[in-house]
């Protein structure tokens, strides 16, 4: 089929949330695209997961760190009805499901025990997303710094147990 290769990623809002999204993937997996799902995780309860699964080539949930700076940083408590729901999937999925942080200068302090967390969880992929002065934030005083991202380069040299992803190209080379 020629469209076997052509990756449709569901992302933006909350895409759990249409009422026709289980339809939608159907329709796609039909014509041999491969569907991918990006989440907060607050609606992907394992009923919902099981029924989307065997439609989704892997599935990316928003995780920022503990509850506290998740929870402000989100603007929403919704840090423990994620991971519950992490919890109740990953045992019983092959599926990936990749876990994606956003650290700042708030939350980088706790970038070793929060590796800790997500290796509990048994999560095999994570998404680091730094938030610098290349994003059009507000607040400039949640942007990493040079020392920051060194932090991070080395603490990617360092732990190796899962895959650790990046969106800047300057983390990605190390």
């Amino acid at each position: 089929n020629g469209n076997k290769g052509i990756e449709v990623i569901f992302t933006w809002g909350e895409p759990l949330l249409r009422s026709d999204m289980i339809e939608i993937l159907k329709y796609y997996h039909t014509l041999w695209f491969r569907c991918f799902v990006v989440t907060n995780g607050t609606q992907l309860s394992l009923v919902k997961y099981k029924k989307i699964e065997p439609y989704i080539f892997w599935i990316s949930v928003s995780l920022d760190g503990f509850a506290t700076f998740h929870d402000e940083f989100r603007g929403w408590k919704s840090f423990d009805r994620i991971v519950k729901n992490l919890r109740e999937i990953i045992p019983t999925t092959k599926k990936e499901i990749f876990l994606k942080t956003v650290f700042s200068k708030q939350n980088i302090g706790d970038l070793e025990r929060f590796y800790d967390f997500v290796v509990l969880l048994w999560i095999r992929k994570w998404h680091i997303i730094t938030l610098t002065d290349r994003w059009r934030w507000k607040n400039l005083d949640t942007f990493l710094d040079d020392d920051n991202l060194l932090k991070l380069s080395q603490f990617n040299q360092v732990w190796h147990s899962i895959e650790i992803l990046y969106d800047d190209p300057l983390m990605a080379g190390n």
